[in-house]
């Protein structure tokens, strides 16, 4: 006991002297004063967490960040939208011209790369408007950082990008109006396509004005001076997370000019425009804004001009935002303030609620300035080669929204940009084109050199596949500087025109089928999701299996995302694959056979026979000799255990079933050296001891309910349709029907019974007997017994139709149904009762005789030494790899790991004729 207090005592101190020092302290929602948060922003998102920010110590850490110096950053910790703490390596990094700098000193951006995370990338700033930030990773969604609260400046609401709801909100861009003209000019004259890949920072000098109204959401109150700093600050936020995308992505950052602030307008009565930025109107606002900023800034001090300004409509329940480029490739151009010049852009939005959301519209907007074009496939198509996105598209260049451009795969755009907008701007901004008056357009950029050097890309040799069938793609990539820190995005690359304005389906034989995803960390890309296959599907809304032949061309990206590097050398470099599946119609697809039933239990150690449908794959150009043959312990989410491996590709295999316990199990057989693969239907269990739970459903003992008569002579009536409802929710592993009828002749009778999905097992349909009647049976697949013709019939039979196996996966909750008819009119029939009965198998681990409780494991995981305790002594151990090889073997009660590699391991814990099984974590 005084050990106990004293362990106590020394954790309460610690904790009391941490909470001194904390830079972030979680706080309950609850706990809020309801009149100082920022109530819209709060009701815009599914789900966010609260953390009050230490704001005087944030910023004495960052008194002693360097510009860039790798040898002057600091660490700084950031909640994310789970509540845990990540580091980051933090420098400042001004987007200002350093005049307007130092006029403007209260406003600070900064750059940082994740410590633990390489793959996490970071801007944040600190301004009169609090604390913003933005974070990309491979691992997780974009996270923001958003101040909470209106009268308390070190509240903040911490969420990821896919917690927006911004169901009531649309975006609309404008840039259309004239876009086949600038696309005509701009293919005409357009030199080539390129990664980003040269190992430089390209910096444009950014104008970025602001109408009166935009200015009054941020001015507040206080002198000129004061207010231009808020309208600034809001600015600075918005491109600061603009360049978070931009220099991961396309190696581009965006600076403000040094007068930036004469074009800050804070009156609307005087500022330059005369009303909102849409309908006819439209024209005239972009030339006003470049005219306006040749006028202030001057024609050659800038390099891509912009406006913000607050133009939104209403519209049958949603607010559309709007923006418009003005011209598509138009950065450095001066050509014509009304016609193909560098400062028509302008993005509208009237609040600070969706910032996340107006980012998108500002990064697309931008992203045409830069020579991005939409990548949509569906709604306000142009014919050109990058609408490569199913529907409405997901990334920067599509048209993610509430419903403007239908079908919608998601409600805002996911950051980053797809593999075609990469390869137009990389071109563009690294060799340029000429427009009509020979002026280099896109690259009157200030370069500078970086040291991160570029990973490389190798997307693969290409294939074909059979119709209907699943497959993957691998790529592999090299970086001398920062392989730990790549991030990898297979995408479609297929620009024709979809046969309908739909979602993808499978019969398209051209258009693309599958969706934009975030880059991740892993080269391999499941198509469609390996979740989708192992619940058995070959395809979902947005990620479709061809069932027809066609061709399928795919882009593999790979970003370094800064390799690690702080300040300018941090910035992102891309390489870029291309690969092509062909899909063959070989007659049928490729499939598993075998493992279908749900109480299936290998013994560990025994023969096992996988069945496959070899579906052509031999030949048909597939020339798959071979296939391997891969076990999933943990419900189908990683296939790491090698069963078979290079086995003849005959459609039948025997294996050795392993001895690794597992309660649910999946098999997967894919093609040697290739790509195709399949998935068992029914998860089976190794080395288990099996229970059943069984649930019943019994209907009123006399119902008495009159069948409807056959509509005539062999000819069906109506159904008499009963209904049960199951409130259990488990997986069903096998399913019995009772059911008690008086008629006159069972012949005419067809009973099915429909499960919640909508799948029918037929039971009895039109028995060939004559005049038996009455049937008091139960349908049963375990049944030997065809249904017979007596009188009475009674007792346990198969249905005569559709196996109630068919039932087994699937979920008990819900309406089931019972359905009865008659087949000809000559007499009728009752339903007196019936009974449902499904049952769900429980799996436990090893034989259940051995005390568990009594033998314990720790640490688990462990790095170096595993531990056993247990009051026996009769025991001993045996530790095996999940390939089944035996490591050691032993009595002792200590376990040396240091020496074995990282993974997962399982050990047998022996004692006398009994044995159970644990998992081991090495790490």
């Amino acid at each position: 006991m005084k050990k106990y207090f004293v362990t106590i005592l020394f954790i309460f101190c610690i904790e009391a002297f941490a909470q001194t020092t904390l830079l972030w302290e979680p706080v309950r929602k609850d706990a809020q004063n309801k009149s100082t948060k920022l109530s819209d922003k709060e009701n815009a998102l599914k789900t966010y967490k609260l953390f009050r920010l230490n704001l005087e110590l944030l910023q004495s850490k960052l008194e002693d960040t360097g510009s860039g110096n790798a040898d002057q950053y600091v660490l700084i910790q950031l909640p994310d939208a789970s509540g845990k703490l990540s580091s980051f390596k933090v420098v400042e990094s001004s987007i200002m011209h350093p005049d307007l700098q130092n006029r403007y000193s209260s406003i600070r951006t900064y750059k940082g790369v994740g410590l633990k995370d390489p793959t996490a990338t970071l801007r944040f700033s600190l301004s009169p408007l609090g604390f913003h930030a933005l974070s990309s990773s491979g691992r997780r969604s974009a996270l923001y950082i958003e101040p909470y609260s209106k009268n308390d400046a070190n509240l903040h609401m911490v969420f990821e990008k896919d917690a927006i709801n911004n169901t009531n909100l649309d975006f609309e861009c404008l840039v259309e109006t004239d876009l086949d003209n600038m696309e005509q000019r701009l293919s005409n004259n357009f030199n080539g396509a390129g990664d980003i890949d040269d190992q430089k920072l390209r910096k444009y000098i950014l104008a970025l004005s602001c109408t009166g109204e935009y200015a009054q959401i941020f001015a507040g109150s206080g002198d000129e001076i004061q207010q231009k700093t808020n309208v600034l600050a809001a600015m600075v936020t918005s491109i600061n997370r603009v360049n978070e995308i931009f220099e991961r992505d396309l190696g581009i950052r965006l600076e403000f000019v040094a007068n930036n602030d004469q074009v800050i307008y804070l009156d609307p009565s005087s500022d330059p425009w005369n009303g909102p930025a849409v309908g006819p109107e439209q024209i005239e606002f972009s030339t006003i804004s470049a005219e306006t900023l040749d006028d202030v800034i001057g024609v050659n001090n800038y390099d891509v001009g912009h406006n913000f300004n607050d133009t939104t409509y209403d519209i049958g329940g949603l607010t559309f935002a709007f923006g418009s480029a003005g011209c598509i490739g138009c950065v450095c151009s001066a050509v014509s303030p009304d016609d193909f010049h560098k400062g028509r852009g302008w993005t509208g939005f009237n609040s600070t609620v969706g910032d996340p959301l107006f980012i998108d519209v500002v990064a697309h907007e931008f992203g045409h300035q830069f020579y991005g074009f939409h990548t949509m496939n569906t709604c306000n198509r142009t014919g050109y080669n990058t609408e490569v996105e199913p529907a409405s598209g997901s990334s920067i260049m599509g048209y993610a929204s509430s419903g403007i451009c239908p079908p919608n795969v998601q409600n805002n755009a996911d950051a980053h940009f797809n593999y075609v907008n990469i390869r137009d701007i990389g071109g563009f901004i690294k060799t340029g084109y000429n427009d009509y008056v020979n002026y280099d357009v896109g690259i009157c950029d200030n370069s500078i050199s970086i040291q991160n050097q570029p990973p490389t890309a190798n997307a693969g040799n290409d294939y074909i596949i059979p119709t209907s069938t699943p497959f993957f793609l691998s790529g592999t990539s090299f970086d001398s500087d920062g392989l730990e820190s790549l991030t990898y995005n297979w995408s479609q690359n297929d620009n024709e025109e979809a046969p309908s304005n739909s979602a993808p389906q499978s019969d398209w034989s051209q258009g693309p089928l599958y969706r934009s995803l975030l880059p991740s960390t892993s080269p391999i890309r499941y198509f469609p999701k390996l979740e989708t296959v192992v619940a058995g599907n070959l395809s979902s809304a947005w990620e479709v299996t061809p069932s027809v032949a066609r061709m399928l061309n795919f882009a593999f990206t790979v970003r370094d995302n800064g390799s690690g590097f702080l300040g300018d050398n941090g910035t992102g470099q891309v390489a870029t694959d291309q690969m092509m599946v062909e899909v063959v119609d070989t007659g049928s697809s490729f499939e598993v056979t075998s493992q279908t039933h749900a109480l299936t239990t290998w013994v560990p150690g025994s023969s096992q026979t996988i069945t496959w449908n070899v579906a052509g794959t031999t030949t048909n150009g597939i020339n798959a000799d071979s296939v391997d043959i891969l076990l999933s312990i943990d419900s189908g989410e990683n296939f790491d255990i090698i069963l078979a491996s290079n086995v003849s590709n005959n459609g039948s295999a025997e294996i050795t079933a392993p001895i690794t316990p597992a309660a649910s199990c999946r098999i997967m057989v894919k093609g040697t050296n290739h790509i195709f693969y399949a998935v068992n239907r029914i998860p089976f269990a190794i080395n288990l001891y099996p229970t059943t739970d069984c649930y019943v459903y019994n209907s009123d003992e006399n119902l008495n309910l009159d069948i409807p008569e056959g509509a005539g002579v062999e000819e069906f009536g109506d159904y008499l349709f009963q209904t049960i409802e199951v409130t259990e929710d488990v997986i069903i592993s096998d399913v019995d029907f009772k059911i008690n009828i008086s008629h006159a002749w069972l012949g005419d009778l067809n009973i099915i019974l429909e499960h919640p999905d909508g799948t029918q097992i037929v039971l009895l349909n039109e028995l060939y007997c004559n005049n038996e009647d009455n049937l008091d049976i139960t349908f049963d697949d375990e049944s030997t017994l065809d249904v017979v013709c007596s009188n009475p019939t009674v007792g346990i039979y198969k249905p005569t139709v559709t196996p109630l196996s068919n039932l087994d996966g699937k979920s008990s909750l819900g309406t089931w149904t019972v359905g009865i008819r008659d087949y000809y009119n000559a007499d009728a029939g009752v339903l007196n009762n019936f009974s449902l009965t499904f049952c769900t198998t429980l799996n436990s681990l090893g034989t259940p005789n051995i005390e568990l409780d009594l033998i314990k494991l720790y640490p688990n995981p462990v790095q170096e030494t595993l531990f056993i305790d247990t009051i026996r002594e009769d025991i001993s151990y045996t530790l095996f790899d999940l390939n089944g090889r035996e490591i050691f073997n032993t009595s002792k009660k200590v376990i040396p790991m240091a020496s074995l590699s990282n993974g997962v391991y399982i050990i047998k814990i022996n004692a006398q004729s009994q044995s159970i099984y644990k998992r081991v974590i090495k790490k």
